[in-house]
């Protein structure tokens, strides 16, 4: 008889578990859908398994973005795997101009860090510049601003601004210099001239404007009528040097006018052979500059780009770049002077601090170099930048995983205002 209930208690204690655990599945279920993360995205599996054309795969999520939603495209972009050399900015921005589309102005809300790669934000202000003009400014700049400041979607934001403003201008690259002062002026309430703040939105945006003109990815038709205005082929460091862009923001020009360098040298921008003498040739350009700063600055761009071609332009795995990647960078920033070798460096080990916030990638690459002032430069550079983004940085042992002798720099930099 007590065997007996012993077996119906344990029956029901089994149920009972089964009805929890069920419970427990459907409210997990329940809370997913709420909050509009599906529990699977069959489309991860079709583009993983694919081997497309670029232009394939953002028509693709294009018309996804349009049937299922950019929200739910994003996702999908962002837990697919592609072809080695498939640029996840561009696709970014595809899914973003229909964001856009589905949310208008409020569409910024929805660029969450989830979406580490800017091209959201990016998609977004370019939409919102070109849909509304000049109106537009005020709201964008105070958009921005509601983005804590020092941080790395601060910069983005403003940096996306002068991608639109360029673009609703048609590639009118002297006139949207001016609106960019604008921009600093409308965000901070200061003059851009004399103030840090409004200086430094100047700047991303002039970032954004020559990225924008350096590559044409809003409007290509419009694009090819400013190149010879602004990219004449007997002058490699045009439109930088050109008397309409201060010196306040010349190095916002000179650190994305790597393209026409590259281009230049024979490499084109989906090219990852990184034959050597076309690298040596690309980089000697930056020495046709005269102005120290802004030599080092054309050199440290591409450090910048070294870092994106190692990784195939895949904007979402850079925490996960590996030794052999890491030590082509640092063999590709050797082609070129100390001087510029010192540079190229230090802004690769900041784009791969930006862009994976991963401390312990960014301390290996530092590491690979045996050279002492080469090394300073590079972990400096990346200290300098870790509370901008690293938001987390405080609670993070960072400064355990640098070499002990910059554990006191680390220290004063997280503690920083």
């Amino acid at each position: 008889m007590i065997s007996l209930v012993r077996r119906l208690d344990s029956i029901h204690r089994s149920r009972l578990f089964l009805i929890v655990l069920l419970v427990v599945v459907c409210g997990v279920v329940s809370l997913l859908i709420r909050f509009g993360e599906p529990l699977f995205y069959p489309e991860v599996t079709e583009l993983s398994s694919s081997s497309w054309s670029a232009d394939a795969y953002a028509g693709y999520l294009t018309d996804l973005a349009k049937r299922k939603g950019a929200v739910y495209a994003f996702a999908v972009l962002y837990k697919a795997s592609f072809p080695f050399g498939i640029d996840t900015h561009v696709l970014g921005h595809r899914i973003g101009y229909v964001l856009y589309d589905e949310r208008g102005s409020e569409a910024i809300r929805y660029c969450t860090e989830t979406y580490r790669d800017d091209a959201c934000v990016h998609a977004v202000v370019i939409q919102e510049y070109v849909t509304q003009g000049r109106a537009a400014l005020t709201t964008l700049a105070a958009a921005c601003e509601s983005i804590p400041r020092g941080t790395s979607g601060y910069a983005d934001c403003f940096h996306g601004i002068g991608h639109g403003i360029l673009a609703y201008l048609e590639y009118d690259y002297e006139t949207t210099i001016v609106e960019c002062k604008a921009v600093g002026e409308a965000a901070t309430g200061a003059d851009p001239m004399t103030d840090h703040q409004a200086q430094f939105v100047w700047k991303q945006c002039v970032d954004g404007a020559t990225m924008e003109l350096m590559q044409g990815l809003h409007d290509q038709e419009a694009w090819s009528k400013a190149i010879p205005t602004y990219m004449p082929e007997d002058d490699l460091r045009m439109p930088c040097n050109a008397s309409y862009v201060p010196a306040e923001v010349r190095g916002s020009c000179y650190i994305y006018v790597r393209p026409r360098m590259l281009r230049a040298a024979g490499i084109a921008a989906d090219e990852y052979t990184f034959d050597q003498k076309k690298y040596t040739k690309a980089l000697a350009y930056c020495e046709m500059i005269p102005e120290e700063l802004d030599r080092k600055t054309c050199y440290g761009g591409f450090g910048m780009q070294f870092v994106y071609s190692v990784n195939g332009n895949d904007n979402r795995t850079f925490g996960e770049l590996s030794l052999p990647a890491l030590t082509t960078v640092h063999e590709l920033c050797a082609l070129a002077s100390f001087e510029g070798r010192s540079a190229c460096i230090a802004t690769a080990a900041e784009t791969i601090l930006g862009r994976s916030r991963d401390v312990e990638t960014v301390s290996t690459f530092c590491g690979l170099t045996e050279d002492a002032v080469l090394q300073d430069r590079c972990y400096t550079a990346a200290i300098g930048l870790i509370k901008q983004y690293v938001p987390n940085a405080t609670v993070y042992p960072f400064c355990a995983i640098v070499p002990h002798t910059y554990w006191l720099l680390c220290q004063e930099a997280l503690n920083s205002p």
